[in-house]
């Protein structure tokens, strides 16, 4: 219930809200609406601050902060996980997760792999790691990919595989031939796939198109 009143209330909320924008003084914020608002720079918005992210930097925080949903930009993620920092371990990242499901809904996930490609999800629930294929998430999902190219697939609703965080891997999507996006225990390795819930093109660049596997150099989790 707590939940359902929370999805009635943000959309009013949006709009009663004003957001104080703080860029990174580092970046050409012009240059940025300028590459990426070629139609109409009225549309283009900043993100409320910098991201606290060692695998996406300015430019393509802003370029990720067009495919997420107007309610949510009244917030700004915060670190909660970062594998460099805290382990290359899935169960220590459903740790951190965990204490957060009570007050946040939306986890986002950036991954790196070892070839410099960027990817990632933002799931509208925490992930609870549990050993009865219990599948978690809703509509609100979706995938994407920001580096070698910006992309965003959102779910169909053919099905509500959304997120299932088990013990020994998490995957992100399901049906057709596999995962949108899945990782190991180790969060070392993954895999993408085309999948029916979000209907995405695989969110790797790999040279054989059977493998679709990939080494992570680094994944990191937010709350939102």
């Amino acid at each position: 219930m707590m939940r359902e009143n929370w999805l009635k209330m943000r959309f009013s909320a949006w709009s009663k809200i004003k957001i104080t924008t703080k860029v990174d003084p580092a970046s050409n914020v012009k240059e940025i609406v300028k590459e990426n608002s070629k139609d109409d720079p009225s549309l283009f918005i900043l993100p409320n601050e910098p991201l606290n992210s060692k695998i996406v930097n300015y430019a393509l925080y802003v370029k990720f902060w067009q495919l997420i949903p107007e309610f949510l930009r009244i917030r700004s993620p915060e670190l909660i996980f970062r594998a460099t920092d805290n382990g290359y371990n899935i169960h220590t990242f459903y740790s951190k997760c965990e204490e957060y499901t009570e007050t946040y809904f939306f986890c986002l996930i950036f991954v790196k792999t070892l070839e410099g490609q960027i990817f990632g999800c933002l799931i509208d629930e925490m992930p609870l790691s549990n050993s009865r294929n219990t599948f978690q998430g809703s509509f609100e999902s979706f995938v994407f990919s920001l580096e070698p190219e910006v992309a965003s697939y959102k779910s169909t609703g053919n099905n509500e595989y959304h997120m299932l965080a088990d013990l020994n891997y998490l995957a992100i999507g399901m049906g057709g031939d596999g995962p949108a996006l899945r990782v190991d225990e180790t969060l070392s390795t993954g895999w993408s796939y085309k999948c029916v819930t979000y209907d995405n093109q695989v969110l790797i660049d790999v040279a054989d198109k059977f493998k679709n596997e990939f080494q992570v150099q680094d994944f990191e989790a937010f709350i939102f």
